[in-house]
């Protein structure tokens, strides 16, 4: 075998190594899927709050118009929770899934009427939202 031939060889070997010593490392392995779902479930119900918020916001950061599509992609994402929460590997007990899902429902209720003119309680939404958020992403770590 030629000297190069080796080199590169060994070369693929040690980029295979690092590679998969790098994939190795990465928490989302460990992850149940209840800890990705609950996850996910809390970024989609931050970005909803946040939504709201720029819709809102003097002088508004986002139109209405974005805001209603955002919140259309956000409603896909999110409908399935309380679903899929119950039943996803490595989920705590019954009480704190329901607790968890009491707390989605509301939420997605937000997400799919959500308040983007100025004449509703959208305060109420994004307390629903932000509170949806603060629990997944504890129940997520």
């Amino acid at each position: 075998m030629s000297l190069t031939r080796m080199s590169l060889r060994m070369g693929v070997v040690a980029a295979l190594s690092m590679a998969l010593a790098g994939c190795a490392a990465t928490s989302s392995i460990t992850e149940t899927a209840f800890q990705r779902q609950a996850s996910d479930g809390a970024s989609i119900f931050s970005a909803a709050g946040e939504t709201l918020r720029f819709v809102h916001a003097e002088p508004a950061r986002m139109t209405v118009e974005y805001g209603a599509g955002s919140m259309i992609n956000y409603g896909d994402q999110a409908s399935s929770l309380p679903d899929e929460l119950p039943t996803a590997q490595g989920a705590p007990d019954d009480a704190t899934v329901d607790h968890l899902v009491s707390l989605a429902e509301p939420a997605i209720a937000a997400i799919e009427n959500p308040c983007l003119l100025p004449d509703c309680d959208w305060q109420s939404q994004i307390d629903a939202l932000d509170r949806a958020r603060d629990a997944l992403l504890e129940a997520s770590q």
